[in-house]
Formats: C-alpha cells, sequence, structure tokens
C-alpha cells in the first residue's frame, strides 16, 4: 500500500513493519490530533 513516508506493509493484525508511523485520532469535530509514532 503506498504511504506518504513510501510503501507500507501490514500483518493480518493491520501492525505496520519496517516503518515509522504516526497513530492519529480524529476528534468529535473530525480534526487530527497526534497520538504517538508507531514502530516494529
Amino acid at each position: 500500500m503506498p504511504g506518504v513516508s513510501g510503501p507500507l506493509s501490514y500483518d493480518n493484525d493491520g501492525t505496520a513493519h519496517q516503518k515509522v508511523v504516526p497513530l492519529m485520532r480524529l476528534d468529535k469535530l473530525g480534526e487530527p490530533t497526534f497520538v504517538e509514532l508507531v514502530s516494529d
């Protein structure tokens, strides 16, 4: 799957591999909020 940081690879459980991916959350108004950086 193409992503901003390059191709992304996911396990069946949705875990991204070989990339640092910012985990974001949308609030009730649809505004994104940074949660954490996820990497393997």
